[in-house]
């Protein structure tokens, strides 16, 4: 007899981590989608949700054969959690993003896995050690998991190891590390009602909770809805304040100091932050010729103007190369052979196939062999 399908969940392991974070970023996130559809995520964002992705799906290597119960999109995890039930019972022993529900909260795993008669837990993460926040999530997941007729006999982080160099063939067991985190999470086991509770009472307000901005709107992830919880703050404010902690930038904003003419008098700023408050007060542009005049006269022609890209890959691609490591793969120079005369053009360019820096080295050196700067 086939499981039945479970109802359309409330909570998510994503969105209970929102709570967790700010109870104002998961209303948001479930009563205001308009706000979200303005948000934009930033490339940087995007790598780290795509470098995820991609450490999730090899690490299932580590445990080959399994069953992939990965819904066809988020709209899909009734029969993500029917189908995982429906494996359970006809004895698969490997199951990838297994889904369980319990109490209108969905949580889905990375790799489950039967030893002996006894369910594993893995959680995969492209960090390369544990965090807070990967407990915060694993104890919700064991949590949903216990309470949907489940157990495990152990909950595990999968995560990068970044002592790993790259010989030849991928080595999995070298690049991953595996680290129990059952006693952790056991600890965490009391408070999950009580969140769930709070977050299910909040979704039933009809008005938006009143939260003030903090350090929080970028710990442990970047909120989506930075935009429109600091539109009050000017585009030139405290928060922009070279070198200063983010605890001091708060600090002041919590005592009503967002401009720069709202700052004490005596308050403690460094040089460079001092000047940086005059010249905008002031409204000038400070240059020190007297710095920059014997800087340039100390260079010699040819000039060489030279730019160069990275990426860090978080598996590594090429031999002698770790994960997270930055590897060049492109550059640009000019180069002007006299004052005012014209740039020449020299770049390269690789390609992801076969390791670039060896490449790099050779035409970077050939075009800047010789006399100049």
């Amino acid at each position: 007899m086939k499981p039945t399908p479970p109802g359309r969940h409330l909570l998510s392991k994503s969105t209970y981590l929102m709570g967790h974070q700010c109870l104002k970023r998961l209303w948001l996130y479930k009563k205001r989608p308009d706000l979200l559809a303005e948000a934009e995520i930033s490339a940087a964002q995007q790598m780290v949700f795509e470098k995820g992705t991609e450490v999730g799906t090899i690490a299932r290597d580590l445990f080959p054969g399994g069953k992939d119960a990965s819904p066809i999109d988020s709209f899909h995890y009734p029969e993500a959690v029917q189908q995982t039930q429906e494996w359970l019972q006809s004895g698969e022993k490997i199951i990838y993003e297994a889904a369980f529900q319990s109490d209108q909260v969905m949580a889905a795993l990375d790799i489950l896995v039967s030893k002996k008669g006894k369910w594993y837990a893995y959680e995969v993460k492209s960090s390369t050690e544990v965090k807070d926040y990967h407990l915060t999530d694993a104890a919700l997941q064991y949590y949903v998991m216990t309470n949907a007729g489940l157990k495990p006999e152990d909950i595990f982080i999968i995560h990068i190891n970044n002592g790993y160099t790259r010989k030849g063939k991928l080595d999995l067991q070298q690049l991953f590390k595996i680290v129990s985190v059952k006693k952790e999470v056991l600890a965490l086991q009391q408070e999950i009602p009580g969140n769930i509770n709070e977050y299910k009472k909040l979704l039933q307000q009809t008005g938006e909770p009143k939260m003030d901005i903090g350090p929080h709107c970028s710990d442990p992830y970047a909120c989506e809805f930075t935009d429109y919880c600091w539109s009050h703050i000017p585009e030139v404010s405290v928060f922009n304040l070279s070198r200063l902690t983010g605890n001091k930038k708060f600090d002041l904003y919590y005592k009503g100091v967002i401009e720069y003419h709202q700052l004490p008098d005596g308050y403690s700023l460094s040089a460079a932050q001092q000047l940086q408050v005059r010249a905008h007060l002031e409204d000038y542009v400070h240059i020190e010729t007297n710095k920059i005049r014997p800087w340039l006269r100390q260079l010699t022609y040819p000039l060489y103007f030279m730019d160069f890209e990275t990426f860090n890959p978080a598996v590594p691609l090429y031999d002698n190369s770790k994960p997270y490591q930055q590897i060049p793969f492109q550059f640009s120079v000019h180069v002007q052979d006299k004052a005012g005369g014209k740039l020449k053009h020299v770049e390269y360019l690789g390609t992801p196939e076969q390791d670039p820096r060896p490449e790099f080295i050779k035409q970077l050196l050939e075009a800047t062999t010789g006399k100049g700067t």
